[in-house]
């Protein structure tokens, strides 16, 4: 039986393929990225599937990918070896290394690798909402270490519920499934400045309309157990509860980051966590207070991340893999300009 739920394991032959030009020590993969559970089977030519892998050892598994592949990897990254690139991943950007645009076989690929101590904070408490973010999404998972799984299975879950109230926050007492999961899709996007130059305009919708039935079976254990909401699974509708009491049970709910941001913007005098959180719930416009503080964070980690990232990667290949992003960009306005 597969170990999550709601997430889909990707076919064992992609997993195979990947997974044989890596090196051990991978304690979680999945891929990720725009309509991901379709892409992966009806890829076009020329489009990037996109990797995250959790490793147990940042400096072990980089010393072993140089070895393995040290052409992924930029000239200034082969010069820093794998101790610098290591220290480079856990303390710079969003605690993420990529290598992109990498031809292997009929594929290109993009991965990024991250530490799995940096994973569990990520997910336990949306320090960046980076790969957080990206598990707000349906995925693939290509590979789980069998003695992790426990571990990575109530982070996922912690990862998901918190999204939900996330969501639940900023939308009204009537709303549909559409407007959910594009709200908690948009999580780990509004904020983004990438999304203003360089993305797809229609990424939020297009992840969403081409996944509705992934989202639904993603989030189905944890939207049944919310008090006060209401679902009509065959309407596609919701009603919810909006009492100051669920606001408070969904704003305790949140992430360690999301309520110290919180606390230190309407901070009191003498009062502490629980008196802020209170006070939240008499405000007349939670949902874009709620919505603020996470752009905040994303515009953070992603302004970072990206600068992290120019220094990692060759100008050559930074200069492609923009392109490909502008392209998108335009080819989405353009789509959109011909509907209406």
């Amino acid at each position: 039986m597969f170990p999550f739920r709601g997430f889909i394991s990707a076919p064992s032959s992609l997993s195979k393929k990947l997974l044989e030009r890596f090196p051990n020590g991978i304690a979680f993969g999945f891929t990720y990225g725009s309509a991901v559970v379709k892409s992966v089977d009806n890829r076009k030519p020329g489009d990037m599937l996109d990797i995250i892998f959790v490793v147990n050892d940042s400096l072990e598994w980089h010393r072993s990918n140089i070895e393995r592949n040290k052409k992924d990897y930029s000239i200034c990254s082969r010069i820093i070896g794998c101790h610098g690139i290591t220290k480079l991943q856990r303390t710079k950007g969003a605690k993420i290394y990529f290598n992109t645009l990498i031809e292997y076989e009929d594929l290109l690929i993009k991965y990024g690798v991250i530490d799995f101590t940096d994973f569990n904070e990520d997910l336990s408490n949306w320090i960046n909402l980076y790969v957080a973010g990206r598990l707000h999404k349906p995925v693939n998972i290509l590979t789980v270490d069998r003695e992790k799984i426990n571990v990575i299975s109530t982070l996922l879950e912690r990862n998901l519920q918190a999204a939900v109230c996330t969501a639940l926050l900023q939308l009204p007492d009537s709303f549909d499934e559409t407007e959910l999961f594009t709200k908690i899709s948009e999580i780990s996007y509004r904020g983004d400045f990438r999304m203003i130059l360089g993305e797809d305009r229609q990424k939020i919708a297009n992840i969403v309309t081409a996944n509705m039935e992934s989202f639904r079976l993603l989030y189905q254990p944890h939207l049944d157990k919310v008090d006060g909401l209401l679902w009509d699974k065959m309407g596609g509708n919701f009603q919810q509860d909006l009492s100051e009491r669920m606001k408070l049970e969904y704003l305790n709910n949140l992430p360690k980051i999301v309520k110290e941001r919180l606390w230190l913007r309407y901070n009191r005098p003498n009062a502490d966590m629980s008196d802020i959180l209170h006070y939240l719930v008499h405000e007349a416009f939670l949902d874009r207070i709620v919505q603020s503080t996470m752009s905040s964070i994303v515009r953070s980690s992603s302004i970072k991340q990206t600068f992290y990232a120019a220094i990692t990667t060759d100008i050559g290949k930074s200069i492609r893999y923009s392109w490909r992003k502008v392209g998108k960009m335009i080819n989405s306005i353009y789509a959109n300009n011909t509907k209406t």
